[in-house]
């Protein structure tokens, strides 16, 4: 029944109203489990850390529940996503709040990683999600600007995209990333 559907989301909504998944974590090599374990905490912390929300992370260990793995083990594939259960819900708002900062996108242009941090969805919000993508290239292919999703993953919409321009130049004899947009010269440090 279409009421049993909508208990069921909203159950589902409420077990993933604490989480966050964080995305581009290599896994460790290590054959011990709790050595894998604080290899990908020291991650979460690092990437937390980065992500310029004005909490100290010493503030944010303790509000770690916990953090796993996400789907079966590939050696083909070692950046399984991290799931990780807050204790509050305002912590991960905030988290999510930062998301795509320039802090962050600096890190990742100079380190050569992808960190992300995004919400935990359910099932259905993903395919809504990927839904949406497919709907921005539709309208793209259609010869009218390039399109995106745009906004939070809990709550996207469609927008057009403004072309972001892409150099490479060197400061002070060491390489560094920069990027205009909006008319903003961001610099990667």
């Amino acid at each position: 029944s279409v009421t049993g559907r909508v208990v069921l989301e909203m159950s589902k909504l409420e077990n993933k109203k604490n989480n966050i998944i964080i995305r581009g974590v290599k896994e460790s090599k290590k054959r011990d489990q709790k050595e894998r374990k604080e290899e990908d905490m020291a991650a979460i912390l690092k990437i937390l850390e980065i992500r310029d929300t004005g909490i100290n992370i010493d503030e944010i260990k303790p509000m770690i529940e916990y953090s796993t793995r996400l789907g079966k083990s590939n050696p083909e594939f070692d950046h399984r996503p991290i799931l990780v259960k807050l204790k509050d819900k305002s912590l991960r708002e905030k988290l999510l709040e930062a998301k795509g900062n320039t802090k962050q996108r600096e890190f990742n242009i100079m380190n050569g990683t992808k960190y992300r941090v995004e919400p935990d969805l359910t099932s259905e919000q993903r395919q809504f999600y990927k839904q949406m993508w497919v709907e921005a290239g539709l309208k793209t292919s259609q010869g009218n600007g390039k399109w995106v999703v745009y906004g939070p993953m809990d709550n996207p919409h469609l927008k057009k995209w403004k072309e972001v321009e892409t150099v490479k130049v060197k400061v002070e004899d060491s390489a560094r990333a920069a990027y205009v947009k909006d008319n903003q010269t961001f610099v990667a440090f």
